[in-house]
This record gives C-alpha cells, structure tokens and sequence, in this order.
C-alpha cells in the first residue's frame, strides 16, 4: 500500500510539472521606432526630389542647345562686272545715241548698234561711280582668259582725285608709265588730256585721261591689234569729241 501511495504522489507531481498543463508565458511585442521610419520616408522624398529636378534640368538644358530655326531671306546679288542696259533717255542722231551718266552726270555719244551700259559696281569695291562699258556688234572675249579676239569695246570710268593736274595722276600711276609708248596730248572738252596706247596682259588699247573739278577721267578704247584700231579709230575719237564733263 505504502509503494501505491508513492507513486501515485510521483505522478502527481509530474504532472505539475508537466509544462502543458503550466500557464504559457506571452511574449512581449518588439516596439516600432516610428523615428526611424519617419526619416527613411523623409529621405526618400529628398532623393526622388532631387533627381526629379536633376532630370528637368538636363532636359531643359539639352532643349536650349538645339539649333533654333532662324528666318531664311533671299539675297538678290548682282553678277560682278555685269552690264546693265542704259536707262537714261537716249536720243539716236545719224545712228549715235547720247547717253548721260545717272550720278557722275558726264555725257557722249556712242553708235546705236553697240551694246551695254552702266556696270554694277562689285561687291566689297571701293568705286565713286559706276562705269559704263560698250562693245561693238561683233565682240568676242576667249573663253578662260579674258583675251579680246574680235571686235572692241569702249570703256569709260569717273573717280575723285586730289591731284592738281592729268600729269600728276599719270606720274603717280604704278604702271602706266612703264606700259605706256605713243604718248601724245589733246583736248577732250576744253581739258587738257593725255592719250598712250598700251599692251599689257592680254589687254591691247589706247587710253586717254584728263580731270576737271576734282574728277579723274578714263576713256579706254580696247581692240584686237593695229588693224583694228585703224578699223574703228574714227569712232573713238568722234566719242571724245561728244564728251562733256558736268
């Protein structure tokens, strides 16, 4: 009996023992550190904010250095050396016309059948006035350089001058003294004049020069050879004669 009784007390006191039938004990709930969730969050905004304003820029950036379309215009350029056709009134008498400098004012006859004008002036030359230039029916310039192989033409150009005499500007010339051979001296409307023929450069002519109230002019009459200024001398000097000065 007494065996009984010990062990039934050894049961009992396993199961008190026994952890099932013990209360559990509750564990305890970690804290939340709001502090720290709260900077992360902050720092979040601060990161996207700053690359988002990182990003505009670059684009506005990229955008202003695209080339901006600018207005196109349409320049009207002159051809250089080219010859505009005489717009003074002209008056034909026994087959001459009379033409009149728009600007310098000078005026001469010249024949009817000549071609050519007034010269645009080219660009980035410094010119007082304009020249005018005539050829006969039957001109022909060679193709590459410009040698004169048939017909001739007439040349006539106007420009300020401080020389006191038509001898000062032709002593004064770098190459007209050296070029120059049958030199001789006339009268072109009252002035006096210097007349030479040259060759130089492709160019065979005869040149006469003369100025009044501060204006130097030259009258050149180009042509192929001696033939053809004796063809044509007539004329030329007829278009000395016509020439007046303003």
């Amino acid at each position: 009996m007494e065996n009984k009784a010990i062990v039934d007390d050894q049961k009992v006191q396993q199961i008190g023992q026994n952890p099932v039938n013990q209360p559990g004990q509750i564990p305890e709930k970690p804290k939340v550190n709001y502090l720290l969730i709260g900077l992360i969050i902050l720092s979040c905004f601060v990161i996207f904010g700053i690359g988002g304003y990182y990003l505009g820029t670059q684009k506005t950036t990229q955008n202003s250095k695209l080339p901006v379309p600018s207005p196109t215009f349409t320049e009207v350029v002159s051809p250089t050396n080219s010859i505009v056709p005489t717009t003074q009134p002209s008056v034909v008498t026994n087959g001459w016309i009379k033409f009149t400098h728009p600007v310098a004012g000078y005026s001469l006859d010249y024949p009817a059948n000549w071609k050519g004008g007034i010269q645009e002036i080219p660009e980035g030359i410094k010119q007082d006035y304009q020249d005018f230039n005539i050829e006969s029916p039957d001109h022909k310039i060679s193709e590459g350089y410009p040698v004169l192989e048939q017909g001739a033409e007439l040349f006539v150009r106007a420009e300020k001058t401080t020389k006191n005499s038509i001898d000062d500007i032709f002593n004064s010339d770098p190459l007209a003294p050296d070029i120059a051979f049958n030199k001789t001296f006339t009268t072109v409307d009252g002035q006096r004049a210097i007349q030479y023929d040259y060759s130089y450069e492709g160019h065979v002519a005869t040149m006469t020069i003369f100025t009044k109230n501060g204006i130097y002019y030259t009258v050149k009459f180009r042509y192929v050879d001696k033939n053809g200024k004796q063809a044509l001398w007539n004329d030329y000097v007829k278009l000395l004669t016509s020439f007046k000065i303003k």
